[in-house]
């Protein structure tokens, strides 16, 4: 074993210049752009959303719902919320 890698020492240093030189020029020369192949439903993907975009731009809100005696008829039923005390300065801190 150790007999023919002393023979072919040349021929392995070969390679490995090869490969070498094959790494360098990929990490340095090589361009970034990578093409892809876009299928159909990759295309799709937004269709959706763009079609439901382009029907509430066609809605017409109509400012006389707003004056009807139903509309002013309807009653509030919020509640206020109570200030509640804060926590501790630092809740990380020892008890």
């Amino acid at each position: 074993m150790m007999k023919s890698l002393t023979q072919n020492k040349s021929l392995i240093f070969g390679i490995l210049f090869i490969v070498f030189f094959f790494f360098i020029y990929n990490s340095f020369f090589k361009s970034d752009i990578v093409s892809l192949t876009i299928n159909q439903s990759v295309r799709n993907i937004g269709a959706d959303i763009v079609k439901t975009y382009s029907n509430l731009q066609s809605v017409d809100l109509d400012s006389q719902i707003f004056s009807s005696s139903t509309y002013l008829n309807l009653i509030d039923f919020t509640k206020e919320i109570p200030t509640q005390p804060i926590g501790r300065i630092n809740p990380f801190d020892a008890i």
